[in-house]
């Protein structure tokens, strides 16, 4: 049992420390570098630590990789639910060292996953996708520009041009991307697709997705905890009979898993014979379109977590056949 938690909240040039000592708070701050993270990792034992921190994408990369090097008990918390802890604590006026603090408690009294830091191959993959979302993002707006512009009755042809040539370099990164991602060699993932796109609905784009986002299932023990990352978890909020706000997803993942599912559930609805009945079922008890959708991309990725974590292959008609075995 580690018996000191050090809680860092993490900004762009800074990293606020703090943790109890003998019931008195210490507090202090370093510069987010490299080389004051591993003079501030020397002066501890890294066998009796905890550190707990946020996520907060390229800022806490080299404190992650330092803390991973050093072999340390690593826990993450949503930044919601960070700040939604520092609200139960009372914490009004909140600065980074009452944050520091807050997430030094949190990980005393919260039951924190332990963070397993992606293979190099995974990282890789992950950046590449983060440029490429960031690429197809610039793509559909620069040709939204000149779709704009075009309908003008006096848009210099020299505009037209400059905006034709900023789409054609990105299409160029786009593509260069792709074929790099192709061309990348990872056993683990090609295992992953191999047998998440045994999953009727599940095309190649889609097991690329899962995989670099939760590290092939590695970082969830169930599969309500896969459907709950995503962002797929219907959120109500009900209080006796006066209060009732209208369901929705908590749309807490990547929307681009959540996208390409959607997707995904065309061929799903068609060819998954669980999923097509599940839809056929919740629709023809007047439930909404989306809904029904909603309900199937959860279906796909109970079904995925499952062949991929049994190692078996998909089987369309696996329940009936056991129903079948047990009578």
């Amino acid at each position: 049992m580690n018996s000191l938690i050090i809680g860092i909240d993490v900004s762009n040039k800074t990293l606020d420390i703090a943790y109890q000592e003998d019931n008195h708070w210490v507090d202090y701050q370093i510069e987010n570098t490299m080389k004051s993270i591993e003079v501030f990792l020397q002066g501890f034992d890294e066998q009796h630590i905890t550190f707990v921190l946020e996520p907060t994408g390229t800022y806490s990369d080299k404190l992650l990789h330092s803390l991973d090097k050093s072999n340390c008990s690593i826990k993450l918390i949503n930044p919601q639910k960070s700040s939604a802890f520092m609200k139960v604590l009372g914490i009004t006026a909140k600065d980074d060292k009452q944050a520091a603090r807050a997430l030094a408690i949190a990980g005393k009294t919260l039951d924190l996953p332990d963070f397993q830091m992606p293979n190099e191959d995974i990282q890789k993959r992950k950046k590449m996708q983060m440029a490429l979302n960031a690429f197809e993002k610039q793509e559909r707006q620069t040709k939204n520009q000149i779709h704009s512009l075009m309908q003008c009755l006096y848009t210099p042809d020299v505009v037209l041009e400059a905006f034709q040539d900023v789409l054609n370099t990105i299409q160029d990164n786009i593509r260069k991307i792709k074929q790099e991602l192709d061309a990348l060699t990872d056993i683990g993932f090609d295992k992953f697709k191999e047998l998440a796109c045994s999953v009727k609905g599940i095309g190649e784009k889609s097991a690329q997705l899962l995989y670099t986002y939760t590290n092939g299932f590695e970082l969830f023990t169930n599969s309500k905890q896969l459907v709950k990352f995503v962002g797929t978890v219907p959120l109500t909020h009900q209080s006796g009979s006066s209060v009732y706000r209208k369901g929705r997803i908590s749309k807490a993942g990547p929307a681009q898993i959540r996208t390409v599912l959607f997707n995904a559930t065309r061929a799903a609805i068609r060819f998954n014979k669980e999923c097509k009945e599940l839809f056929n079922r919740l629709r023809s008890k007047g439930k909404p379109y989306k809904v029904a959708k909603v309900a199937v991309i959860n279906k796909l990725l109970r079904q995925t977590f499952a062949v991929v974590k049994s190692g078996v292959k998909f089987q369309d008609d696996y329940h009936n056949k056991f129903k079948e075995h047990i009578e």
